[in-house]
Parts: C-alpha cells; sequence; structure tokens
C-alpha cells in the first residue's frame, strides 16, 4: 500500500453520515482570503509505515479550491508543516499557522486525529471489516480513474 486515504474510507457505510468534520471560518486574517475552510482529513492506511502522522487538505469552500496541505506530526516533539510537494503560498503558510495554533488549543481534536489514524490503519489490516475492501483498493491503485475532479495522490 503506498497512496494516502480520505479517512471517510475506513468508515462503515452508516458511520460516514454520523462523522463531524472540522471546519474553520476565517475572516480578517492577514493573508487568508475570507471563506469557511474544510479539514479534510487523509491517512497512510500502510501499516508497516511508521510515519505516525495525518495530512489535513484545507479546501475554501467559496473559491471552491484546496488551499494548503497541512501534515500533522503525532509525535508532540515534532510541529505541523506544508506538504513539500505543493507551493508554498502566502495563504498555505498563514493557514499553517492558524492549524497549529487551533491544535495547539484543542487537544481534544488533536487526540481525535491520531484516533483517526490508528481506526485507519486497523481496517487496513482486517479483510472481515467491511470499508476494508475499497480502503485497500484506493491505497494500493489511488483514486478510482471515474474520479476526474481530484489529481491522484502522491505516494507516501
Amino acid at each position: 500500500m503506498a497512496y494516502m486515504v480520505p479517512f471517510s474510507l475506513a468508515l462503515k457505510p452508516d458511520e460516514v453520515e454520523k462523522v463531524n468534520f472540522r471546519g474553520l471560518i476565517l475572516s480578517d486574517e492577514r493573508d487568508i482570503p475570507d471563506d469557511s475552510y474544510q479539514l479534510q482529513e487523509w491517512y497512510c492506511p500502510n501499516p508497516d509505515c511508521d510515519c505516525f502522522q495525518g495530512l489535513l487538505e484545507v479546501f475554501g469552500i467559496q473559491q471552491k479550491s484546496f488551499a494548503a496541505r497541512v501534515y500533522v506530526p503525532f509525535d508532540p516533539a515534532r510541529a505541523p508543516f506544508l506538504d513539500p510537494v505543493y507551493p508554498v503560498t502566502p495563504t498555505a503558510l498563514a493557514l499553517l499557522d492558524v492549524i497549529t495554533e487551533h491544535l495547539r488549543g484543542d487537544p481534544a481534536y488533536r487526540k481525535r486525529l491520531r484516533d483517526h489514524y490508528w481506526l485507519v490503519r486497523s481496517v487496513a489490516t482486517d479483510p472481515n471489516h467491511p470499508a476494508y475492501p475499497t480502503l485497500v483498493d484506493w491505497a494500493t491503485n489511488g483514486p478510482p480513474t471515474t474520479s476526474v475532479t481530484k489529481p491522484k495522490r502522491k505516494r507516501h
């Protein structure tokens, strides 16, 4: 398995509707356009990988575009950082600062992200879990080829 997967792939169909994804409404922030931003969680499902981090794709709802990709290490000695593959823009840097402060101020949210990381890992190793086939297929082959709105995820 080599691709990061969206957290929602690790959920049973009846659980997807019940999950609350984090959002931020930002206005009057320097270098960040006023917008509602959704933080979409991605994780590495490879049980042999020791990355111990998640990825937050920050999506501007009104802009209809991704504004930043922020890695969140779960090791307390490491700080969140921008995905080095994507361009570093003033907006991405400012969002990194906001998200870093948000994570510092909300340890329960950081714990929830860590718990989601472990859930993805457990589904990836449980062939009896209903989400296993979809998660493993995405992790092995990338997003379905029918998806034209999302770029192929980078290998992890």
